[in-house]
């Protein structure tokens, strides 16, 4: 019986609080100071070793901007019609500080060297969960 109760009391704790260094009430009465921009990209498979490598002269750049939290690439494992499709989610503390260094000339460069090969367009979403640090239970 004590087992259970504690299990479910962990299970309440694990719902409320997703990481250690935040705390989340059922209603948050905070706001949320983390802002994730997608990018959807669609790259022709011949251009792709030459693309990811300037995507990742993107991100260096975006390592030493204020503000900069961390970047994920997601790529497809099937290619469909010749094209590799990858997903970017870069997150940043504030919203201006993803313009900021994207409107910076350096970050121009950078990111019509990527227009060579695709649209780079991105779109901002603020987090409202984040599981980047959640382990689950073995």
């Amino acid at each position: 019986m004590i087992g259970k109760i504690f299990d479910n009391a962990f299970r309440i704790r694990t719902f409320t609080n997703p990481d250690i260094d935040t705390v989340y009430e059922f209603f948050p009465i905070f706001k949320q100071n983390k802002y994730a921009y997608l990018t959807f990209l669609e790259v022709n498979e011949n251009h792709g070793p030459v693309f990811e490598e300037k995507l990742k002269d993107l991100c260096r750049f975006y390592q030493k901007q204020p503000g900069y939290l961390y970047t994920k690439i997601v790529k497809r494992k099937n290619n469909v019609n010749n094209l590799s499709k990858y997903i970017i989610v870069s997150t940043w503390l504030k919203s201006e500080n993803y313009l900021l260094a994207c409107n910076r000339m350096y970050g121009q460069i950078l990111i019509n060297n990527i227009q060579k090969y695709t649209n780079y367009k991105s779109y901002l979403y603020r987090i409202v969960v984040d599981d980047s640090d959640y382990l689950p239970p073995f």
